[in-house]
């Protein structure tokens, strides 16, 4: 076989540096969205949707075989950090958490992943970050130690 082929989808989440709500105004977040869609095709991803809320993002995307999960997170809080406090006004304080949650996402639910991230605003009606955070963590059974989790 001459190629590599295969697909690897995966829902990444992280949140602002101390969950600060930076991106307050829809226009904000819509704007980095794309970005952060720009940098993740760049390096050969293929964005399915990326959302959020003013404080944490969500992503869902195919990854490309040569490229490692970190380095694409990477190259998207990264590049997206020094956007914001570029392009968007009253962020010059903006970064990125250093951490993030990931989670590899079979095709046959692809669209229930789409649904919620799309649904940020209704969900976070009844729940905050930090318990979505841990929710998503438990569903995955992905161990952590509260304490951790927001180290910043």
């Amino acid at each position: 076989m001459s190629d590599t082929y295969g697909n690897a989808f995966f829902h990444v989440v992280f949140s602002t540096k101390k969950r600060y709500p930076w991106l307050v105004t829809d226009d904000h977040q819509k704007r980095c969205w794309k970005y952060m869609e720009a940098i993740a095709r760049e390096k050969g991803g293929t964005p399915i949707i990326f959302g959020g809320m003013p404080d944490h993002m969500h992503l869902l995307f195919d990854l490309p075989p040569a490229l490692s999960l970190s380095d694409m997170v990477k190259n998207i809080k990264g590049s997206s950090s020094v956007w914001v406090k570029r392009e968007l006004s009253d962020c010059g304080g903006f970064g990125w958490q250093a951490g993030y949650a990931y989670f590899p996402v079979s095709v046959s639910i692809i669209d229930r992943v789409k649904e919620y991230i799309a649904n940020q605003k209704h969900h976070h009606k009844n729940i905050s970050y930090e318990d979505e955070y841990r929710i998503l963590l438990q569903k995955n059974k992905v161990a952590f130690k509260e304490a951790d989790l927001w180290k910043d």
